[in-house]
C-alpha cells in the first residue's frame, strides 16, 4: 500500500461520512464519481461535503451564522488548524494529496453569502460573476 492510500485508508470513516453525503444528495453525482479510483473518489465526496454543507446552510437552513461559522473553520483550516470534523479530516488529507488551491473554497462561501442576499444580476457580467460563485 503507498503512503497515499495509507492516509485515505487511516481515515476511511471520515471519507466514509463526506461519501454518505453525497450519496444523499445526489444519486447520480455519486454514481458517476463512484467509477474512479477509490482515493480520486473519496476525494471529491469530500471536497463535494464542503459544497453542500455551504449550499445547505443558505438554501435549506438559511443559516448565516453556519455560514459565518464555516468561513471560520475554512479560515483555521487554510492556517493549518484542522476542525475537528470528519469533512475537514477528510479536505486535510485530500489537501495533502492533490495541488488545491484553497481560494476556490472560499469564493465558494462568498457565492452562498451573495445567494443569501439575492438580487437579481442585471448585466452579463453579473450573471456571469454570480455563476462563477455560486454555481462555480
Amino acid at each position: 500500500m503507498t503512503q497515499t492510500n495509507l492516509k485515505f485508508e487511516q481515515h476511511r470513516a471520515d471519507f466514509d461520512y463526506c461519501q454518505s453525503i453525497t450519496k444523499q444528495s445526489s444519486n447520480a453525482f455519486y454514481t458517476a464519481f463512484s467509477k474512479l479510483p477509490q482515493t480520486r473518489a473519496w476525494s471529491i465526496y469530500a471536497v463535494y461535503a464542503f459544497c453542500r454543507t455551504a449550499d445547505d446552510l443558505v438554501d435549506v437552513h438559511h443559516d448565516i451564522a453556519g455560514l459565518v461559522a464555516l468561513r471560520r473553520s475554512l479560515t483555521d483550516f487554510a492556517a493549518g488548524r484542522i476542525p475537528n470534523h470528519p469533512m475537514w479530516r477528510a479536505l486535510a488529507v485530500v489537501f495533502e494529496t492533490y495541488d488545491m488551491n484553497i481560494d476556490a473554497f472560499f469564493d465558494m462561501l462568498s457565492g452562498q453569502e451573495q445567494d443569501a442576499n439575492f438580487t437579481q444580476p442585471t448585466t452579463q457580467r453579473e450573471l456571469e460573476r454570480y455563476c462563477y460563485y455560486v454555481a462555480g
